[in-house]
């Protein structure tokens, strides 16, 4: 076992907790629907395209529905900063969706 000090590298300090836990939920489901949006954008033109428009759909409409529901669950200061800290984010996925919307 390395002692401190003697080159090796040392564990992190512990970080703080994150004040809003159900934040990382939110931003799970956004990496998710993150990834389905590219899967959808990368199908497009293919016979894959509708299942994964599906998903991305679906994984879209469930990280916004878990956003808002963090956002109510919260005193008016708390949801504003979290609004301001990623609503963003989420107007980025409404449009990622709205692009890929088939005509």
């Amino acid at each position: 076992m390395a002692a401190a000090g003697d080159g090796w590298a040392t564990a992190a300090p512990p970080s703080r907790p994150h004040p809003h836990p159900q934040l990382d939920k939110v931003n799970a489901l956004f990496a998710a629907a993150r990834d389905d949006l590219e899967d959808a954008a990368e199908d497009a033109g293919t016979t894959y395209f509708p299942a994964s428009y599906d998903a991305a759909h679906a994984a879209t409409h469930a990280t916004l529905a878990a956003f808002e529901a963090l956002v109510a669950s919260l005193p008016p200061d708390a949801a504003s900063k979290v609004r301001r800290g990623s609503g963003l984010k989420m107007e980025q996925l409404k449009a990622e969706l709205a692009a890929l919307e088939p005509h």
